[in-house]
């Protein structure tokens, strides 16, 4: 009873925001910065994948599903390219990744399965 709220303030160590920050020159609370919703999310399509990793890739064959319902957070990606022959499953996996490293800043999460030509006509016999 009668005791004085102690109110807490998240930050820097100091409890305080940096002044200098260009989101407290422009006048924006805490709350604000974390929930901006004033930028444009965004939308990664799977037109955008093909696209890229065929250019990149020298790609005969690119496959990319939103799984995500549309919002382009989540791909599962299928590329068939010559430049694997002879490569383990982790550089394919890094070349792809560096092809579309972009478009990895909006996206959430992708499954990848990477094949040459000649592992893509086995999987097609079955």
């Amino acid at each position: 009873m009668g005791e004085t709220p102690v109110f807490l303030t998240r930050g820097s160590p100091q409890g305080r925001r940096n002044p200098k920050s260009p989101d407290i020159a422009r006048g924006k609370t805490q709350r604000e910065e974390e929930f901006d919703m004033s930028a444009t999310p965004h939308i990664i399509t799977p037109a955008q994948i093909q696209s890229k990793l065929t250019e990149a890739l020298q790609a005969v064959f690119v496959e990319a599903k939103d799984m995500s319902d549309g919002c382009g957070a989540k791909f599962e990606i299928l590329t068939v390219s010559p430049t694997f022959e002879g490569r383990p499953l982790l550089q394919r996996h890094r070349a792809v990744n560096a092809a579309l490293a972009k478009e990895l800043e909006h996206i959430h999460a992708i499954t990848l399965k990477c094949l040459t030509p000649t592992q893509w006509d086995e999987t097609k016999k079955c």
